[in-house]
C-alpha cells in the first residue's frame, strides 16, 4: 500500500510539472505572436506547431481552414516528426461532406477526440479509411472559432502509438487554437487594409491622369 501511495504521488507530481510546463509553453507562444509583424505570422505558426507537437509527443500537427462556403477544407500548415510522411499536399480542397461524421462535430464547436482510430463507430467508416491511409492511430482536433463561427481546426495525430489527451491539455490546446485564429485574422485584416490602400492610390492616380488629359 505504501509503494502504491508513493507511486501515485509521483505520478501526480509529474502530471503537475507537465501541465505547468505546458502552460508556460502556451504563454511563450502567445507572447511571440503579440510582438511579430504580419509577414512573420506563417513562420511563427509553423514554429508553434513544431513546439506543440514536440512537447505533447505527437507525430503530426496541423491547421485546416474551412472555405468561405463551408463546403471544402484545406490544410494550410503542417509539422511532421522526422520519419513521418507529410500529408499537406494531398489534403487540399477536401469535401466536408466526405468526412461528415467528424466535421459535423467540429462545425458544432465540439472537440474531436479519437484515442483509437480502429474503434471508430460504423458511421465514421469514411474517417477510419482516411485516417488509416495516413497511418493515424489516435487523433485530436480542436475547433478554431472566430466571432462564434468555426473557421478551421487545430489537429494532432499520433502514428507511432495510440494516445489520449486529458482535459487540462485539451483546454490549453483550445487556447493555442485561439492564438492562431487571432493571428490569422489579424493578418487577413492587415492584408485587406493594404489592398484597400493600394486600390485607393490607383484610383487617385487614374483620376489625376484623367484630369491632366482633360486639361
Amino acid at each position: 500500500g505504501l509503494i502504491l501511495d508513493i507511486t501515485r504521488q509521483q505520478n501526480m507530481d509529474a502530471e503537475l510539472k507537465y501541465h505547468h510546463a505546458f502552460k508556460n509553453l502556451i504563454l511563450s507562444l502567445s507572447t511571440r505572436f503579440i510582438h511579430i509583424s504580419t509577414e512573420e505570422i506563417d513562420t511563427a505558426i509553423n514554429d508553434a506547431l513544431m513546439a506543440l507537437g514536440d512537447f505533447t509527443g505527437v507525430d503530426r500537427t496541423y491547421i485546416f481552414a474551412y472555405s468561405n462556403t463551408g463546403q471544402t477544407m484545406s490544410c494550410t500548415n503542417e509539422w511532421c516528426r522526422t520519419g513521418v510522411p507529410p500529408q499537406i499536399h494531398r489534403l487540399q480542397g477536401i469535401q466536408v461532406d466526405s468526412l461528415s461524421w467528424s466535421n459535423q462535430k467540429l462545425l458544432r464547436g465540439e472537440l474531436l477526440h479519437i484515442p483509437s482510430v480502429t474503434n471508430l463507430p460504423e458511421e465514421a467508416q469514411n474517417e477510419r479509411v482516411e485516417f488509416q491511409s495516413q497511418g493515424i492511430l489516435s487523433l485530436l482536433a480542436v475547433p478554431m472559432i472566430f466571432q462564434g463561427a468555426v473557421i478551421g481546426i487545430l489537429g494532432f495525430d499520433s502514428v507511432r502509438s495510440e494516445k489520449s489527451w486529458d482535459a487540462d491539455s485539451v483546454n490549453l490546446l483550445h487556447v493555442a487554437g485561439s492564438i492562431f485564429v487571432n493571428a490569422q485574422e489579424n493578418k487577413r485584416t492587415q492584408e485587406s487594409l493594404r489592398k484597400a490602400h493600394a486600390d485607393l492610390e490607383l484610383r487617385v492616380k487614374e483620376r489625376t491622369d484623367e484630369l491632366k488629359q482633360a486639361n
